[in-house]
């Protein structure tokens, strides 16, 4: 599978800084930066447009059914936040706490997750394209019934992640951590992984090495 770039978000060079409640009632995000917030809010089908998260807390929150697009979460905690069924497009997630988050339903385009704490978030149902986990924690994580497309895993620890009816064809896990990973073995089909990695796996394919 030929690699797609990612594409970063657009966001202005100088964002002014704003206040997340002020922000809210005018349905207002853009060219805030927002920093230190703790946020609270049960948001549906909102939208988030070329703005920036600095250090909040959204684990509280609850945001189904919104759009985020040219948006950057920097050190912001997402635990257990419902992002179902979101439409997330050119966002990064830097050193965000991301445990427990929901992702699933969503459609997640040019999206990095960089040094991120993504232990048991949930993927099932999503489609992800041309995006990049890097150095990211996916711990007992779920990714069933996932559409991956251009899609890279860098340096990031899968064990016991379970991969259910996702095709992995042209994903290239050979710096990762498989360890226990979970799947029916069909996944597997063009997936590329290091000889080391081949012998954790062959117990999918029905192979018995000696």
């Amino acid at each position: 599978m030929d690699k797609k770039k990612r594409m970063d978000p657009h966001i202005d060079r100088k964002l002014e800084e704003g206040s997340y409640h002020d922000a809210r009632l005018t349905e207002n995000f853009e060219h805030f930066v927002f920093q230190n917030e703790v946020i609270t809010d049960t948001f549906s089908y909102g939208d988030f447009k070329n703005c920036k998260f600095v250090s909040c807390d959204f684990s509280q929150a609850h945001f189904s059914r919104i759009d985020l697009t040219d948006v950057v979460l920097e050190h912001c905690d997402l635990s257990n936040l419902d992002f179902s069924d979101c439409g997330i497009h050119r966002v990064i997630f830097d050193h965000c706490k991301t445990v427990g988050t929901d992702f699933s339903g969503s459609i997640l385009a040019d999206v990095l997750f960089q040094d991120c704490n993504m232990r048991y978030a949930n993927f099932s149902y999503a489609k992800i394209k041309s995006s990049e986990f890097q150095d990211v924690n996916l711990l007992e994580s779920t990714m069933n019934n996932t559409e991956l497309a251009h899609t890279s895993f860098l340096q990031s620890d899968l064990s016991r992640m379970e991969l259910l009816k996702t095709p992995l064809k042209g994903v290239d896990l050979r710096t990762c951590t498989i360890e226990g990973i979970r799947l029916s073995g069909e996944e597997l089909r063009g997936c590329i992984v290091t000889e080391s990695q081949a012998i954790q796996l062959a117990r999918f394919l029905g192979l018995v090495i000696e």
